[in-house]
């Protein structure tokens, strides 16, 4: 290592995307994971849909539908979990900031720059914060958390006192169930998200189930990665909020055609047709694909942040994933909808 970059950023770690041995090897796959419940679970899961159709046939998404929306109340779910609602700041008992270990990185995407005249080093990289144990051996899942604009300057993906704790809330279902969550800089572009996702692939999670989950304009940049016939084997599911995107062809998309789970969240009030007619539309051409389109009624932008019970949501996508190639191959997904034949 550079000790030259050492001493000009001491607060970075940096890590490598060499090309060394394959993240595919002949071992065998992981047996199913399921999240653990956790002490704050009941402040996340007292949501009952008021639509449920096409019930999933996977014992980890019960209760759960193809198509849902569950009903969002500002003055239960804003004011009555947040301490401050006009800065969303939440309440504390709904996130636990205590003995989180988390530290911020940085993958080369290019050669080192020279020193410049002020003796700063200029390396083109992604930055991206880090939470868990990284040795690979420890590692059975890993999130992603893709932003789309921050006010905070970058840090948004792990404050842990907004948008009623979900970050807290994604950040602790890692560390408590062997997992890796990942927040990279907001500027974060398509080539950056890219290396982050083989990062995690080849170093530190190499045999886990690799979920990005999606915000508002991050989404699109999810998109580039999983219809990239080079880079959608190291992802096994998409969690889309507040923007749908995505191909309009599904026959030809290489996301179904790998069946990565997808699951679309949107606030009532914030355009969702086009989102739920692509949804509907990828489960008429497969009704056995994993796909779900989750509607909060009466919600807004990024509302589905706040309100997702994001251990169902993970443990559901976990299980829909298909397995983690092992010899360089991705099997196919298994699915698991159930649809009514036509008559």
């Amino acid at each position: 290592m550079n000790l030259m970059y050492l001493r000009v950023f001491p607060f970075l770690f940096l890590v490598s995307l060499s090309t060394g041995t394959s993240a595919y090897s002949a071992e065998k796959n992981s047996p199913a994971l399921s999240l653990k419940a956790t002490d704050k679970d009941d402040l996340f899961t007292n949501q009952k849909p008021v639509v449920c159709n096409y019930p999933i046939k996977n014992a980890a998404c019960k209760n759960l539908c193809v198509e849902m929306k569950i009903q969002y109340d500002e003055m239960r779910d804003v004011n009555g979990q947040d301490v401050d609602p006009k800065h969303a700041l939440t309440k504390p008992e709904r996130f636990n900031a205590n003995k989180i270990p988390q530290r911020e990185i940085l993958i080369p995407m290019k050669p080192y720059r020279n020193i410049d005249k002020n003796g700063s080093l200029s390396v083109a990289g992604q930055s991206s914060f880090e939470v868990g144990d990284t040795k690979p051996e420890s590692c059975k899942w890993a999130t992603i958390f893709v932003h789309g604009a921050d006010p905070r300057k970058g840090n948004l993906g792990v404050t842990d006192n907004v948008f009623g704790g979900a970050f807290n809330r994604m950040k602790r279902l890692a560390i408590e169930n062997n997992g890796l969550y990942y927040s990279p800089h907001v500027d974060v572009g398509s080539e950056g998200l890219a290396a982050l996702v083989k990062h995690v692939r080849t170093k530190t999670c190499p045999k886990g189930k690799i979920i990005l989950n999606c915000g508002s304009a991050g989404v699109a940049k999810c998109w580039d990665v999983v219809e990239d016939k080079d880079k959608e084997q190291d992802v096994s599911g998409l969690v889309l909020i507040g923007s749908g995107g995505g191909p309009t062809d599904w026959a030809n998309s290489n996301a179904v055609k790998a069946k990565i789970p997808i699951l679309f969240a949107q606030g009532e009030k914030d355009y969702p047709e086009e989102v739920k007619e692509s949804a509907m539309k990828l489960h008429a051409f497969d009704p056995n694909y994993p796909v779900r389109f989750l509607l909060y009624g009466k919600g807004g932008h990024m509302t589905p942040l706040r309100m997702l019970d994001w251990r169902e949501a993970m443990n559901c996508m976990l299980a829909q994933a298909p397995d983690v190639p092992t010899s360089g191959q991705r099997p196919a997904g298994s699915g698991g909808l159930e649809k009514p034949a036509n008559k």
